[in-house]
């Protein structure tokens, strides 16, 4: 808490923590497990810097469900394929642009937030 805290604005938590754990999901192909490590990490850190711990867990559990929306091996879209007898790759790249325009919308409502709520 002590080595990022002096480097972090409270307002700007909720977007960092989604941005970066959504790059590690997407990377990971794991939801569950993001939220097994992270959870743990953000809400010590949000509470450290008088951040809102709600918004920030619910940045964690957004990027999760991105990661497993924009993921071509994530669990979700394989049974998806499977369950509408498509190909994995063209089913994944079918989701790509709406998932790219949630998590843009969802950027901008993190820093609004970040600066309302937090």
């Amino acid at each position: 808490m002590h080595a990022v805290g002096p480097y972090i604005n409270k307002q700007f938590l909720p977007l960092i923590v989604f941005a970066s754990l959504s790059l590690i999901a997407v990377t990971t192909g794991s939801s569950w497990g993001l939220y097994a490590v992270a959870i743990p990490l953000i809400v010590p850190l949000a509470q450290h810097l008088h951040s809102n711990v709600l918004l920030n867990c619910g940045a964690v559990v957004s990027a999760g469900v991105f990661g497993a929306n924009a993921c071509l091996y994530s669990d979700s879209t394989v049974l998806t394929a499977q369950s509408t007898e498509c190909n994995n790759l063209d089913n994944g790249l079918s989701q790509l642009p709406y998932a790219f325009i949630a998590f843009s919308l969802s950027c901008m409502v993190y820093v609004i937030f970040g600066y309302t709520i937090a």
